[in-house]
């Protein structure tokens, strides 16, 4: 998991994954955050306990850039499915 820090201090978090037993290099999940904080409010949930706004496009992507750098470096990974 990585936490980031938005441009107006919102915190988000982007999480990678893998379908056992497959590797990453066979299939690589990314879930990434849509929102700061969340309108639900679950009792179980940590998302921040109160929605502030959706994210933006490139909020997102920077998060999926995120990743890729994070586990593949600047020249990305081989791998046969990127969910």
């Amino acid at each position: 998991m990585l936490v980031g820090r938005l441009q107006d201090g919102e915190l988000v978090e982007c999480v990678e994954s893998r379908q056992p037993p497959r590797g990453f290099e066979d299939k690589w999940v990314n879930i990434v955050s849509t929102m700061a904080g969340c309108p639900v409010g679950c009792a179980m949930c940590d998302a921040g306990g109160r929605y502030r706004r959706r994210l933006t496009a490139a909020e997102m992507l920077a998060q999926v850039d995120a990743r890729v750098d994070a586990r593949w470096g600047r020249a990305g990974g081989a791998h046969a499915k990127w969910n």
